[in-house]
């Protein structure tokens, strides 16, 4: 996106600085959970924190493949947008992400399986796929 014209847009709708940083600022605790949790750090090549529940994805994120990567499976007859497809050591995997409060709804588990069959068709070796909440 072009950051000119998003600026541009915030300043039409008359938003006040404070009322925007206030709103941003809501996701960036869950999202610096997940980068903890998930991402490489690039300096020494290790996970930022190695402390998983045990229902947690063991994997780490090696790198970001695609960011709102359109897909289009025929066979299946559907396409989709994936958030992010991330690069973990062996596979590609979709990461959904959801703006609103966790509720691991079965619409949301549902389109993350669809990702990863049509991924699959599409000749990637997607085993799961990664859902975040961002509130």
């Amino acid at each position: 996106m072009d950051l000119i014209f998003e600026i541009l847009r915030i300043y039409e709708c008359g938003l006040k600085l404070e009322f925007i940083e206030g709103e941003l600022l809501k996701f960036v605790p869950n999202i610096v959970d997940f980068i903890n949790l998930y991402l490489r750090n690039p300096n020494t090549n290790e996970n930022f924190h190695l402390r998983h529940n045990k229902d947690d994805w063991k994997g780490t994120i090696e790198a970001i493949d695609d960011i709102e990567e359109n897909i289009w499976c025929p066979e299946l007859g559907i396409k989709g947008k994936v958030d992010v497809s991330i690069k973990t050591a062996f596979n590609t995997m979709p990461l959904e992400l959801k703006t609103g409060r966790a509720s691991v709804s079965l619409e949301h588990r549902g389109q993350v399986m669809m990702y990863i069959m049509m991924m699959n068709k599409l000749g990637y070796n997607v085993p799961s796929g990664l859902l975040l909440y961002l509130r």
